[in-house]
């Protein structure tokens, strides 16, 4: 959001988050400080043995390679987050210790924002950030005497750049981290648990069960009917970005149990369509603390499993296959995973898969039945010809039974979803309503070619970059 106080702003892009979307500014300069204002420490200098007695509030990092100065304040601050704040930054050898050395910095810029927090990249710095040299900034407004101050050392290292060093699962988190934005540590516990039913009544967690209402749907060793999985839906801080995190478990387990079998991640931006896969092998793993995918092993906690020690490969994960039931967007969505109301939709938005490893993927194409009038079922959302086309659309109207549904359930309406509210009490109703449109998408969809007919067009939905 712009304030008209702004000092000669050009540039201002507002996210209230400390782990979202970017707050994009350029400083007013103020002079152009000469090289001895710009003092260098030695390599091996760290702001604790520059400042130790500083309270630092502010967290900076300085980057030498694009001259950028990221700045985060903690959620507990003393400023008045009502009111416009002013932001000074330059160079030295320690924070500030006063509101006169602040204001004395030799570039300052003004924002505003309605959080208690605040996250800002400063830019314009192309050139005039040096690999170890002492980046200073601070934050203060205008009546106030209380300010936030912090210090770093500027790196030339990116943090999103590829390094051979670094395992491949911390390769592709910086690839997904640069496109997407950055993936927080999780905890599957944090989500809604997914609630298998029996004749409408959920089922105590932590038991297999022969057959259910809302089968998982997914070839998995305990069966279709498994409680105790978790759906997490993750607040990203950025409207632009999804990311969604399923904790399944295939075994019985005693209820709240963090021990899950399989976990996947799906991380997805709606502009550019950018999407990143991660997948856990089907081994037992305390899950309150899922790493990030970018996290390297020395960023990783003491005791705490690595990123690599916890996630496949990008080339062990593409060797599943995810697109074969994701293949109309990046979420599915069914009653047992549906549940908890918090699956996004992506319905007929951009969908490019990101990771070299991802490239052994085919092309994936949607089905539009050229029908008068209009096909509904692809008026309201995509169909994949993969999995959506084999099997889901006969599952979600009733034309096929899910492994481990029962008959008794599966004779009910209930098991016909599609289209939500469709509002019939028989499989006669629904049939004169919405057979053309269900029988014009199945001949479409058993056509083995991807050429159009007078009947069926195909349009790519995929790409891989």
């Amino acid at each position: 959001m712009r304030n008209g106080g702004m000092l000669n702003l050009t540039v201002l892009m507002v996210c209230l988050s400390l782990f979202g979307c970017e707050w994009l500014f350029p400083a007013k300069e103020k002079q152009q400080p000469t090289d001895t204002s710009q003092p260098l420490l030695p390599v091996d200098v760290e702001p604790e043995r520059v400042y130790p007695e500083a309270q630092l509030d502010l967290i900076l990092r300085a980057q030498s390679y694009d001259g950028v100065i990221w700045l985060k304040s903690s959620a507990k601050n003393r400023l008045n987050y009502r009111k416009s704040i002013k932001v000074n930054y330059g160079w030295g050898t320690r924070a500030v210790s006063s509101i006169e050395e602040c204001k004395a910095l030799p570039f300052s810029t003004s924002i505003s924002y309605d959080k208690s927090y605040f996250r800002l990249r400063l830019v314009q710095m192309v050139g005039k950030i040096k690999q170890n040299q002492g980046v200073v900034a601070c934050v203060w407004q205008q009546g106030e005497t209380s300010f936030l101050k912090g210090f770093a050392v500027a790196t030339s290292e990116n943090p999103d750049a590829m390094n051979a060093k670094l395992p491949a699962i911390n390769n592709y988190g910086r690839l997904c981290r640069a496109k997407i934005g950055p993936v927080p540590v999780l905890n599957c516990l944090d989500g809604d648990e997914l609630k298998i039913k029996v004749d409408g009544e959920e089922k105590e967690p932590g038991k297999i069960l022969r057959e259910c209402d809302n089968p998982i749907n997914l070839e998995q060793p305990g069966g279709q009917c498994v409680s105790g999985s978790y759906l997490l839906s993750t607040d990203t801080n950025d409207p632009d970005v999804e990311l969604v995190m399923i904790c399944r478990k295939y075994k019985e387990r005693l209820e709240g149990s963090p021990l899950f079998d399989d976990i996947a991640i799906i991380h997805y931006r709606r502009s550019t369509g950018d999407t990143c896969f991660y997948q856990m092998p089907n081994l037992e793993r305390n899950a309150t603390r899922v790493p990030p995918p970018a996290e390297t092993s020395a960023e990783t906690p003491l005791g705490e499993l690595t990123a690599s020690a916890f996630w496949l490969t990008p080339k062990k994960t593409a060797g599943r296959y995810c697109y074969k039931c994701h293949d109309s967007d990046p979420f599915i969505h069914n009653p047992w995973v549906s549940q908890s109301g918090k699956v996004p939709s992506a319905t007929f938005n951009k969908y490019n898969i990101l990771g070299e490893a991802f490239r052994i993927w085919p092309q994936v194409y949607s089905v539009e039945p050229q029908s008068v009038p209009a096909n509904r079922c692809t008026q309201c959302h995509r169909i994949g010809k993969f999995g959506t086309c084999d099997k889901l659309i006969m599952h979600s109207v009733g034309k096929g039974i899910l492994k481990g549904m029962s008959q008794r359930f599966f004779k009910t309406m209930e098991a016909v979803w599609m289209p939500p509210g469709h509002g019939h009490n028989t499989r006669r109703a629904w049939d004169l309503d919405y057979g053309r449109d269900y029988n014009d998408l199945l001949e479409c969809c058993q056509r083995q070619s991807t050429a159009d007919s007078t009947k069926c067009r195909y349009k790519p939905i995929t790409s891989s970059r």
